[in-house]
């Protein structure tokens, strides 16, 4: 039996309790980290969550009152504006890790304080990604309603590696505003394998249009970046990417690749390629040490495309949804 509290001080916590057997996400599953500063990461981006005040949290306690278990989940504003209803997101669901059954019971106590709050909010909508190797935690997540909608890759490339037939031979420079037509005009189906197209339930116009405010938002926003390739001096191919420093930990800086496009009328005549060739040397030009992208299983000429560039696979996620009526 488990009790799990929503307003606890959720820094004295003693999260290396439920950490201490965790061995899933990104970083903790890609064994070229040292997996005590994967942890230490993880720690600190779970602090780090709940410092703003605005994120939520659960905790849940065994009968001795050690932690067992965390949820940590927020109200999308952004999404709820976006489609017109109420939306939540659970960022992160970890258990401590003793058995198959005790994961389970101690996730689906979790989710159900999770469930209650969803009806006092009047959350329609709810999406979580859960590590795929964490088999307990995606069927307690499957046993309270939530559905599958999509398998998430994360690759890597290690600029360490790269070699000279590698580099491309592109000019790329940092978008404008003038870019941003062009990118928003090629964007129209590029992402239908994606996960809002997947849910049948998600207005079709909405999810199309989902992927142009993320374009608009990506210029605006000073954390990221737009690198851009001009083909006869017409911005022809996009990557969205933000750095992400974590040389505290790992001793490497990350692009963190968002979303790229190429113009479809251009897309086999080799330009993708290209383009992404001479981002290796662009990103290496920045002092970048890694690129990290990430796709849907579903977008199998991506997956091949990142298979031929030598990027290597670190860490999948299980995408689900929940509707409440």
């Amino acid at each position: 039996m488990y009790t799990v509290i929503s307003n606890n001080e959720f820094s004295d916590i003693n999260l290396d309790i439920i950490l201490e057997k965790y061995v899933f996400g990104r970083y903790l599953e890609d064994k070229s980290f040292d997996s005590i500063q994967s942890k230490a990461y993880l720690k600190d981006t779970l602090l780090d969550y709940v410092k703003n005040g605005v994120n939520e949290y659960l905790i849940a306690f065994d009968k001795n009152k050690d932690p067992q278990g965390i949820l940590l989940y927020r109200e999308s504003k952004w999404d709820t504006d976006h489609f017109g209803y109420n939306v939540a997101i659970i960022d992160h669901l970890i258990t401590r890790q003793e058995n198959y059954t005790s994961t389970v019971k101690i996730s689906a106590a979790l989710l159900s304080s999770f469930d209650n709050w969803s009806q006092e909010k009047n959350i329609r909508f709810v999406s979580v990604k859960i590590p795929s190797q964490d088999l307990a935690v995606l069927h307690a997540v499957e046993n309270k309603g939530f559905i599958y909608i999509e398998n998430w890759i994360y690759n890597n490339y290690d600029l360490k590696n790269l070699k000279e037939e590698n580099k491309g031979e592109l000019q790329i420079r940092y978008g404008n505003d003038l870019d941003k037509e062009f990118m928003i005009k090629y964007s129209k189906g590029a992402f239908n394998t994606h996960r809002f197209h997947a849910d049948t339930r998600i207005d079709v116009k909405k999810a199309d249009s989902l992927y142009e405010k993320w374009i608009i938002s990506a210029f605006d926003d000073p954390q990221q970046k737009v690198a851009v390739y001009d083909h006869e001096g017409i911005p022809t191919a996009f990557m969205i990417y933000y750095i992400s420093d974590l040389t505290t930990y790992f001793k490497c800086k990350f692009a963190m690749w968002k979303m790229g496009l190429v113009n479809p009328e251009l897309g086999h005549k080799g330009i993708g390629n290209k383009f992404v060739q001479s981002l290796f040397t662009f990103h290496k030009d920045e002092n970048l040490d890694i690129i990290d992208s990430g796709l849907s299983i579903r977008n199998l000429p991506s997956l091949n495309w990142h298979n031929k560039l030598n990027f290597k696979i670190t860490s999948t996620l299980v995408t689900f949804h929940k509707w409440y009526n």
